[in-house]
């Protein structure tokens, strides 16, 4: 091992004795994408995946670019990626790791990503993903910074690294129990995104489409149970919006809705807590004490204005946002947060020179008010939806906390397999 690989070692003094500190270059087959300049970027042919497609536990192509299949062969076949290859973010945000699948299997890997595979059969695959995400890790690159900070890394800082290396049978264990951890996670993530689609879906087809309205007054069925079918006329009406159905109303979105003001919380001032704290990007941090209670719609105003976000609960709108005030009483919170998905309010200050959601411009848009017994019955249906989608998110921020307390305990042997499995079964996985 060389001297820089001996100072890494004093990290892993306190692993178990019977674990073996390896060079990371014997135990791993890594290497960078190619230098390919965007003159070889073509419309169709082989992917070339970017930093934007390492981001969940599977590759995808978003962002990709595209070469020339001709000229891959000639001059980059040997960084075609193979099917279960891990690709590692080298630059930007360092450490993502993601696994190649049948849909970018055969794709480049670009600059900023480096492939890895074990280099020998004694090495699992899952244990170097883990590994890689572990402290040992990121402090060994920190260690091997040339300069304060470092914001790339390649072969040549890997080639420096030491690994500890439990026997294989643990290294697959370990991956095991944190796979497993990740596979919970990564499955209500998807739930919940088809939740999502469907509570979007709903309400295109009832407010943006009018499908029970058309399919009445065609004389078709419109598919919903008599007591919700009910509630729809079977004919339009001309408005300002166009065709509308029949008795329904259009009011400017000032009458309907305030967006106040959130406050200024910086983020030395904020606690940590139960309640979250939202900025125009989402959820920033988490407070002690909350400004509104909940349901809750945020409004991005600086930064990303119109960004439109949900709070199930009580929540602090910092100074970058509006938080929404219902102004219509019996109108559902979940009706407006989609209402204000569909206003497209980012459209409105895409013209200004410091990017900022003005709330007078936002108040003269028009919005399509149904009667309260239409949107009642909505929300009935997205309360169930949404109660759901709140549930499977505090799930996944209670498994991601514990395979996030797991990880580095499991890599340094500091906690044993029988012990993280009973830790598993106390979270119900």
């Amino acid at each position: 091992m060389s001297e820089n690989q001996q100072l890494f070692a004093e990290l892993f003094s306190d692993t178990p004795t019977d674990w073996k500190i390896l060079p990371f270059q014997d135990v791993v087959d890594f290497q960078e994408g190619p230098g390919i300049l965007a003159k070889d970027f073509h419309s169709a042919g082989i992917p070339l995946i970017r930093l934007k497609g390492i981001q969940g536990a599977t590759a995808n192509l978003d962002g990709a670019n595209f070469l020339c299949e001709e000229t891959v062969a000639k001059r980059w076949s040997h960084f075609r990626l193979q099917k279960g290859d891990l690709l590692l973010s080298s630059s930007a945000s360092l450490g993502r790791v993601s696994e190649v699948d049948e849909a970018t299997e055969g794709a480049v890997a670009y600059t900023g990503i480096i492939r890895m595979r074990p280099a020998t059969n004694d090495i699992d695959k899952g244990y170097i993903k883990y590994f890689a995400q572990s402290y040992f890790f990121s402090e060994q690159i920190r260690m091997s910074a040339t300069g304060s900070v470092i914001n790339h890394f390649g072969p040549t800082h890997l080639k420096q690294m030491g690994m500890v290396v439990p026997s294989c049978p643990e290294q697959k264990s370990i991956a095991h129990i944190l796979g497993t951890l990740d596979d919970k996670i990564e499955l209500n993530r998807k739930t919940n995104e088809t939740l999502e689609a469907m509570a979007k879906a709903l309400f295109k087809s009832w407010f943006v489409d009018f499908d029970p309205v058309r399919a009445k007054a065609e004389g078709r069925p419109t598919g919903l149970p008599a007591e919700i079918s009910d509630l729809f006329p079977d004919s339009f009406e001309d408005s300002e919006l166009g065709e509308i159905p029949s008795g329904w109303q259009v009011s400017s979105l000032g009458e309907v809705i305030e967006l106040a003001y959130g406050k200024p919380l910086k983020e030395e001032q904020r606690k940590g807590g139960a309640y979250p704290v939202f900025g125009s990007n989402g959820v920033v941090g988490s407070h002690d004490e909350y400004l509104v209670e909940a349901p809750g719609i945020v409004v991005g105003r600086k930064g990303n204005p119109g960004t439109v976000e949900w709070s199930g609960k009580n929540f602090y709108p910092i100074d970058t946002t509006f938080f929404v005030v219902n102004k219509k009483a019996g109108l559902g919170m979940r009706f407006l947060f989609y209402c204000l998905r569909n206003q497209n309010l980012a459209d409105l200050s895409a013209d200004s020179a410091v990017p900022g959601l003005n709330r007078n411009h936002a108040y003269m848009n028009n919005q399509l008010l149904p009667p309260i017994e239409v949107t009642s019955a909505f929300e009935r249906h997205l309360e169930v939806i949404f109660k759901r989608r709140e549930f499977l998110a505090d799930e996944i921020n209670a498994l991601g906390e514990t395979r996030d307390a797991l990880l580095p305990k499991l890599i340094s042997g500091e906690i044993r397999i029988p012990d993280a499995e009973k830790m598993l079964e106390e979270v119900g996985v």
